[in-house]
């Protein structure tokens, strides 16, 4: 089974549009060499929801690339998807009276096109808007 490693997630904001980059890298295993496996590849934005707020993390709408099928090589390059929406979009804690500052993390999954146990691994965390302690944070440029 291909492992994911080195999952990064980087947030540019300018003007009302957001473009995430997502890159992470596939290590396949033996097997996946020697049975020439395939993927297919979701990579989706999640909103973090740790408490105080409702503990529930949920995907970010038409934050998802998905059905991409993937090959497996002996040494396949880095991977990078760019997901392009509104910043809006990004606003998951959609609170006008006390802003929250948003958490997000990029989660890939690859599905074995045969039968098998799908990989998943969630990116780092990226924190944008809201207040705290009664101070904004800063958005990026």
């Amino acid at each position: 089974m291909a492992m994911i490693e080195n999952l990064t997630l980087k947030i540019v904001e300018n003007e009302g549009l957001a473009v995430a980059t997502v890159s992470y890298d596939i290590v396949p295993s033996q097997m996946d060499l020697w049975t020439q496996q395939q993927y297919f590849e979701v990579v989706e934005l999640i909103g973090v929801d740790a408490r105080p707020e409702d503990g529930q993390d949920e995907p970010i709408p038409r934050a998802r690339l998905r059905d991409v099928f993937v090959a497996i090589e002996t040494n396949p390059p880095p991977r990078s998807k760019l997901i392009r929406l509104p910043s809006s979009a990004l606003d998951e804690d959609q609170d006008i009276a006390h802003p929250m500052v948003d958490e997000i993390v990029a989660r890939v999954t690859l599905s074995p096109d045969r039968p098998g146990v799908p990989v998943s691994r969630n990116s780092n965390l990226v924190r944008r808007g809201g207040f705290v302690k009664d101070k904004p944070v800063a958005m990026p440029a």
